[in-house]
C-alpha cells in the first residue's frame, strides 16, 4: 500500500533539484547534535546552528567554518519555563578554533552557576559536589542520540 503525502510536504524536505530546501534541523551523528541555519556567506564562509537539547536543557552553538577551520562563536543554554525556553546562559568566544571538549566545559560551568544562584535564590539545601553531579548529568543529556533516548524510554 502506497502513503499518500501531499506534494507540499516532499517538496519541503525533498525538493527537485533547482529548489530550496526547507530549514529542517539535520541530525550529524559524529557531532551529536542536529544542524540547522545552515548558509553560506557572499565571502564563502558557511554557517550553521548546531542544536543539542535534553528534557530540561537547549544548547546552541553558533559555528562557522573559514577555508580549513571551524570556529565557535557562541553558545547559549536555554531552559524550558512552561511553553517557551528561557536563556540561562550564553558565553561569546572571539572566533575561538572549535574544540567539543572546550565548549562542553563551558556549558559545564554556565549551567553550574545558573544552577548554584537559582538554589541561593530559593534557600534550597545543597552541595557544590551534588550540584556538580547535577550539571554533569544535565549537560550529558544533551549529548545522548535522541533517537535512542526516545527508544530507550518506551
Amino acid at each position: 500500500m502506497k502513503t499518500q503525502f501531499s506534494n507540499g510536504f516532499l517538496d519541503r524536505i525533498l525538493p527537485t533539484y533547482g529548489n530550496q530546501r526547507e530549514n529542517i534541523p539535520i541530525y550529524d551523528s559524529t557531532q551529536k547534535m542536529f544542524l540547522s541555519n545552515t548558509y553560506t556567506s557572499e565571502s564563502g564562509n558557511m554557517y550553521y546552528k548546531g542544536l543539542r537539547f535534553s528534557e530540561r536543557l537547549v544548547m546552541v552553538e553558533h559555528v562557522g567554518l573559514y577555508k580549513n577551520w571551524t570556529y565557535i562563536d557562541e553558545v547559549e543554554i536555554y531552559a524550558f519555563d512552561g511553553n517557551q525556553m528561557t536563556l540561562i546562559g550564553k558565553k561569546k568566544f572571539d572566533k575561538q578554533f572549535y574544540n567539543p571538549e572546550t565548549i562542553k566545559s563551558e556549558v559545564m560551568g554556565l549551567t553550574f552557576d545558573y544552577l548554584k544562584t537559582q538554589m541561593t535564590l530559593s534557600g534550597a539545601a545543597g552541595t557544590d559536589e551534588s550540584l556538580n553531579a547535577m550539571t554533569i548529568e544535565l549537560v550529558e543529556d544533551t549529548y545522548e542520540n535522541p533517537g535512542r533516548r526516545k527508544i530507550s524510554h518506551h
